[in-house]
């Protein structure tokens, strides 16, 4: 139904609930065999982000679905997202070096959009992303 209204593809929003990952995986089982696409997106509202550790719930995720032919990628790279995450350090001193760890450090390369509520021009700056998300438009700028 998404792609007969020209939908190209979906941002799975997941947070801490037990339930979401089989959700996440029920969304990528169903759209095998077709060319519709997904991508994670981290809803860092849910998510916790204080220490080092809480970073393998997303890595984890993300390498579960890095290679699946319904994956979107962007420039042979897999697109992942986040909803906030401004606040998030991940147990360094800020939030440019959290997110490094998390989306750059000891993983396979991943296109990283996220969504962080700051003033547009702070991006540029960033050293973790590859871009900006807008969650409030759903426009991804790269």
């Amino acid at each position: 139904m998404a792609q007969s209204k020209g939908i190209d593809a979906f941002a799975l929003d997941l947070g801490r609930d037990a339930w979401e990952p089989a959700k996440v995986a029920d969304a990528y089982k169903a759209a095998i065999g077709t060319p519709f696409k997904l991508f994670l997106m981290f809803d860092m509202a849910s998510l916790p982000c204080d220490k080092d550790e809480d970073k393998h719930f997303i890595r984890r995720l993300i390498t579960d679905y890095y290679e699946h032919s319904n994956q979107l990628r962007y420039k042979d790279l897999p697109v992942v997202a986040t909803f906030g995450g401004q606040s998030c350090r991940f147990g360094t001193g800020h939030m440019d070096d959290g997110w490094n760890n998390v989306m750059k450090k000891d993983l396979r390369p991943v296109h990283f959009i996220p969504a962080f509520f700051i003033e547009p021009p702070i991006y540029e700056g960033l050293k973790c992303n590859d871009g900006a998300f807008s969650a409030s438009r759903f426009i991804v700028i790269f």
